[in-house]
């Protein structure tokens, strides 16, 4: 973490050390920290990994609707980020809005999942 900031003193707009610097933040935990650090990052706005970041972050935080919001900038500027689809379905069961959704939605694919077991063991004994 020291090489970090002694890295930034030395040239603030070096992003990999930002990132790393932040990662660090993030992954020991100092959430808030973590938040202020990827959401200060003004020399580069709009980098999508940054707005990736600070949604994990504040999902960690269980601040969802900022969690939800981060990662659809991050898709925005990055259609083809997997890991930004895959974060951004973590917080919205949990969201109050979306709840009740959530709730039935293994029911609808099991019920799925065994109309199609049926579909298939009937093809095979035929």
């Amino acid at each position: 973490m020291r090489s970090c900031k002694r890295a930034l003193t030395l040239n603030p707009v070096f992003l990999a050390a930002q990132q790393s610097l932040s990662r660090i933040l993030l992954d020991t935990e100092q959430l808030e920290q973590a938040e202020a650090s990827y959401a200060g990052d003004r020399t580069y706005p709009e980098h999508f990994w940054s707005l990736h970041q600070l949604g994990v972050v504040l999902s960690r935080m269980k601040k969802d609707a900022g969690a939800i919001e981060q990662f659809k900038r991050a898709i925005s500027l990055n259609p083809r980020s997997g890991a930004s689809y895959f974060s951004l379905g973590e917080p919205i069961p949990s969201s109050t809005a979306n709840q009740e959704k959530a709730s039935r939605l293994p029911r609808r694919i099991t019920k799925r999942q065994l109309k199609w077991s049926r579909q298939c063991l009937a093809f095979i004994a035929a």
